[in-house]
């Protein structure tokens, strides 16, 4: 029992050590890949839906799930997103179709990119 109640006291501290860390923003992104595979697909819109009203996972790069390129991520980027992919809609703003650098300065966070 006693071990038990250190291991999990060793947890909680590793734990709280991580998460006040400085980890580095990423540079580069592919804006639409919300999933972080390195391809933009509907896998990268059900994601974005996902985490909006289900409570999933947030994307690893929130910047590269704003496919509008509004400075949010918000159900119309799902929508924007599909509407190129099955309905011949605008392609996302840069950086899109390759990784690069965004252009628009907003509050999005990237700590996690495929690129």
């Amino acid at each position: 029992m006693c071990v038990r109640v250190f291991l999990a006291v060793i947890v909680v501290f590793a734990c709280s050590s991580v998460a006040n860390a400085q980890v580095p923003a990423f540079d580069d992104l592919l804006r639409g890949d919300a999933n972080n595979d390195f391809q933009v697909s509907i896998a990268d819109s059900s994601y974005v839906t996902n985490w909006l009203f289900r409570s999933g996972s947030p994307p690893p790069c929130v910047k590269a799930a704003d496919v509008n390129d509004d400075g949010r991520v918000d159900l119309a980027d799902s929508s924007y997103l599909n509407h190129y992919l099955f309905m011949g809609g605008p392609m996302p703003p840069p950086p899109f179709p390759m990784c690069g650098g965004d252009p628009t300065a907003d509050n999005l966070t990237c700590y996690n990119s495929a690129c």
